[in-house]
């Protein structure tokens, strides 16, 4: 009967096995927590409206958590914060500016900068030479005056999203590449290879006033706000074309455009200088170019040399971009594209950038604003709003990123490195810190949420989560403790809150999969403490791990159990099936003493598996140097035999005297018996 109505349904037969409503329905959708709805369970809300009629169950069969199954169509402009009253078309993008969506956002989809061609072959993008070592710069600074009231952008690129993104893309507001072909080499171990650059120059001693549009040759072209303007071949403020079939050569130049000098010593600011929004790609194709393509300021130590950042002109250079409104087709975005190819090998020690941010702080110059956030470069990822999101896929502030070929060997020579991230530090300065200094740091800015991990290393992608120091037997392999107590530190408090449930300070764990056999050794955890060679300690303490429990202050230890505890070192061995021990030990502690080839143990002092001891002031000593409470026996032995190998000899006396305890012991599986007199006493 059930296999027909669901037949006529169209539907399977439910599982009854399973527990738990598929379909439910009521005026008050079930709290969160409630059992006996399965996973999926669909709840029609009677007495819901808009958004809150349907229902669905995202948690389980033991405690559901329903969740509202919003239509797509049901959102509209005026769901969205900040809105304001103007009326627009449809189809029209808007942006925020602060306090109203009011600005309306035109299309772009060309390049807005290309030099060279993007390639793999030498000779295509801009060359790189010794003496050419920063063909792309921009430099800012002040002048030594306040700006005026304006909009100043020195550098920007921005990528609006509006649309949602649920093709696979991956987009870069900016991004900076070297590229190195099959079998290239960076040999040399001083080289530097990183991506990013810039640079601008005003020229002149004489003392001069420039207002207004000062030029050689000035291209301008304006049109009405109004009208249709149809362009069918060019529309050019300057255009320079050549029509030949013939050879050049000779002493001469051959340029399109050319920037000289015919007297003095003096040059020409710019080569070639792009206004605001001048074009929408600044310089084209440029194959082989050896000069600098872009260059703004001087690159110099001293004010006035560079574009000024001021208040007013807080970005000089911008690079905006958008998605137009609509979801980008699969592809690989770079807002701001620049690429270093490299063609043939480099074994000069250079150091090269594809993209380079650089702050410089002339000599005594502070930063004393505890406020302030400085850094050569930014990767700034803002997800503006307060409503739900999903992100998918790699979503970060800044990405490293390192492509090579599916096969073949790379080789990483002594003493260089491979990685994605570097922090490198060229001080010999001493710091005082009363704040904190890192090569990494994670910190929030604002607001109270924290970052779920500090640091995050996918299993499928390292071998070694984290590595320090190297393992080696010479000074300087590992973090020296000369200049502090712990080269290691993992810092943790119960936030100032009563806590509940099993909580660590540092947590290592080892999961066991497969059936290991042959020689293996697994630890989730080893300290090890290693004299090198024929060294003498003559200190305190030198142990392989050191476990320390301080009650500082006048403390009450109320345990849950009788057979709780409050201890330095806590070893649990937890069995949760069957368990056959074919030969060898289960045990919570193991000491073991492991020597090698001829030794001789001289022995003024006690060599010994475990030490109960006192060290305080008060002369206090332990209650029980051993308390054993869930025990078969006390002590376990080895075979005995007439000496004393295992600890104990075979010996057989007849005790005397009165006994008042037994205490219990194994030796080699044979049960012995220990008897505890009633008396010192022990007869005759």
């Amino acid at each position: 009967m059930i296999d027909r109505v669901c037949s006529l349904l169209r539907m399977n037969p439910p599982i009854v096995d399973n527990r738990g409503m598929l379909f439910s329905s009521g005026a008050t959708v079930p709290t969160d927590g409630t059992d006996g709805y399965q996973t999926g369970c669909i709840f029609q809300h009677t007495d819901g409206g808009a958004e809150t009629a349907l229902y669905v169950n995202e948690g389980s069969v033991t405690s559901c958590d329903f969740n509202a199954v919003i239509p797509p169509g049901s959102m509209e402009l005026s769901d969205l914060g900040d809105v304001g009253s103007v009326a627009y078309a449809a189809g029209t993008l808007l942006t925020a500016d602060g306090d109203s969506y009011e600005e309306v956002v035109a299309a772009c989809t060309r390049k807005v900068i290309e030099t060279g061609t993007y390639s793999s072959t030498a000779s295509n993008g801009v060359t790189l030479l010794s003496t050419n070592n920063r063909p792309v710069s921009f430099l800012f600074d002040d002048a030594g005056a306040a700006l005026g009231a304006a909009d100043y952008r020195a550098a920007l690129s921005r990528v609006l999203l509006t649309k949602d993104q649920s093709n696979a893309i991956t987009l870069n507001a900016m991004r900076a590449q070297i590229k190195g072909l099959d079998g290239i080499d960076v040999s040399s171990a001083s080289s530097v290879v990183s991506p990013f650059t810039g640079y601008l120059e005003l020229a002149g001693t004489g003392a001069r006033t420039l207002n207004g549009h000062v030029a050689c040759v000035r291209a301008a072209l304006e049109e009405g706000a109004s009208g249709t303007t149809t362009v069918g071949t060019y529309l050019a403020g300057f255009e320079a074309t050549l029509n030949s079939t013939r050879t050049y050569g000779g002493s001469g130049i051959t340029a399109a455009f050319l920037a000289d000098i015919s007297s003095g010593t003096s040059s020409w600011q710019y080569g070639l200088y792009v206004g605001l929004s001048g074009a929408d790609v600044i310089l084209g194709s440029c194959d082989a170019f050896t000069g600098k393509v872009v260059q703004t300021g001087t690159y110099s130590s001293s004010a006035s040399k560079g574009v000024t950042l001021a208040s007013g002109n807080n970005r000089p250079v911008s690079f905006l971009f958008d998605d137009a409104g609509a979801a980008l087709d699969a592809a690989d975005y770079r807002a701001t594209l620049s690429r270093v190819c490299l063609t043939i090998d480099q074994s000069n020690a250079i150091t090269i950038n594809a993209l380079r941010g650089q702050l410089k702080a002339n000599d005594g110059i502070d930063i004393s604003n505890t406020s302030s956030v400085s850094s050569p470069i930014t990767g700034y990822l803002e997800l503006a709003g307060t409503g739900a999101r999903t992100l998918a896929g790699h979503v970060a502030g800044i990405r490293a990123a390192i492509e090579e070929g599916a096969s073949g060997t790379t080789t990483i020579s002594a003493s260089s490195y491979y990685s994605g991230f570097e922090a490198t530090l060229n001080s010999t300065r001493t710091y005082t810190e009363t704040g904190e200094m890192a090569a990494f740091m994670a910190n929030i800015s604002g607001g109270t949420t924290k970052w779920p991990k500090a640091f995050w290393a996918d299993a499928a992608g390292c071998t070694t989560g984290i590595y320090v120091g190297k393992h080696a037997n010479t000074a300087g392999s590992g973090i020296s403790l000369g200049g502090a107590t712990a080269a290691n530190r993992f810092h943790s408090d119960d936030g100032g809150s009563a806590l509940t449930g099993n909580r660590r300070g540092v947590l290592s764990r080892l999961a066991v999969i497969a059936e290991h056999t042959g020689a293996l050794s697994l630890a989730s955890m080893c300290a090890q403490t290693k004299l090198v060679g024929d060294v003498d300690f003559d200190g305190d303490y030198l142990a392989g791990m050191y476990a320390y429990l301080e009650m500082a202050g006048a403390n009450d230890l109320g345990l849950n159990d009788a057979r709780h505890a409050a201890c330095a070192v806590r070893a649990r061995t937890e069995v949760g099936g069957d368990l056959t021990i074919a030969q060898g030990y289960l045990a919570g502690v193991y000491a073991e003493l492991n020597t090698t080839g001829a030794y001789t143990v001289t022995q003024t002092g006690v060599l010994a598996a475990f030490v109960a001891t006192a060290t305080d002031q008060r002369g206090d000593l332990w209650g029980s140097a051993l308390y054993v409470d869930g025990a078969d026996n006390v002590l376990g032995f080895a075979a005995a035999d007439s000496g004393y190998t295992n600890g104990i000899k075979a010996n057989a006396v007849t005790p005397t005297g009165n006994v008042s305890h037994v205490i219990r012991v194994d030796i080699n599986g044979t049960p012995g018996y220990i008897p505890v007199y009633a008396a010192e006493g022990l007869g005759t």
